[in-house]
């Protein structure tokens, strides 16, 4: 098996399709490759979204997080000016 490849050449092992029609592969082939390069296409698509997503979830938890601080006064702005009012 492997001299005849040797034999034949490893070009002809892989041959690459190109259009709608292929005088190597049958249409089933054609359709099977075009399906998978769609769920490649697909899954890209999906994970960028999915990234997306996550990425305005963190900003959001961010945005959130700095309300929190600044509702407790841990900026030190709100207890400082509440303390020169206690002065006068």
């Amino acid at each position: 098996m492997a001299a005849r490849t040797i034999q034949m050449g490893f070009a002809s092992a892989h041959v690459p399709c190109s259009g709608s029609s292929c005088p190597y592969h049958g249409g089933e082939t054609m359709w099977y490759r075009r399906a998978s390069r769609y769920r490649a296409e697909r899954n890209f698509w999906l994970s960028l979204f999915t990234l997306v997503l996550w990425l305005l979830v963190y900003k959001i938890w961010l945005l959130n997080d700095q309300i929190m601080k600044l509702k407790r006064g841990g900026d030190g702005k709100k207890t400082s000016k509440s303390n020169s009012d206690k002065d006068d």
